[in-house]
C-alpha cells in the first residue's frame, strides 16, 4: 500500500511535490509559500486544492481496490 501511494507522488511534478511538502506536509502559508518558491499566490492555492482532491481521490481509489482485492 506504501508503494501506492510513493508512485503517485512520483507521479507529480517537482514544483506540484514541492507544495505539497510546503503547505500539506509542513502547513506553510500560501503567501510565503508563494514569496520562497517565486510564484504566485493563487498558483499556491490553486495547486494545494489540486492536491488535496486528488489525496481525497486516492483514499477512495485504494480502498475501492482493496475492496475487490485487487493489488495495490
Amino acid at each position: 500500500e506504501k508503494a501506492f501511494y510513493l508512485n503517485h507522488l512520483d507521479q507529480l511534478s517537482d514544483r506540484e511535490r514541492t507544495i505539497f511538502l510546503y503547505r500539506i506536509v509542513l502547513k506553510v502559508p500560501s503567501e510565503e509559500t508563494a514569496k520562497r518558491l517565486k510564484i504566485s499566490v493563487r498558483e499556491i492555492k490553486d495547486t494545494t486544492r489540486m492536491l488535496q482532491e486528488q489525496a481525497e481521490l486516492l483514499f477512495i481509489k485504494a480502498d475501492l481496490l482493496e475492496a475487490y482485492n485487487i493489488g495495490i
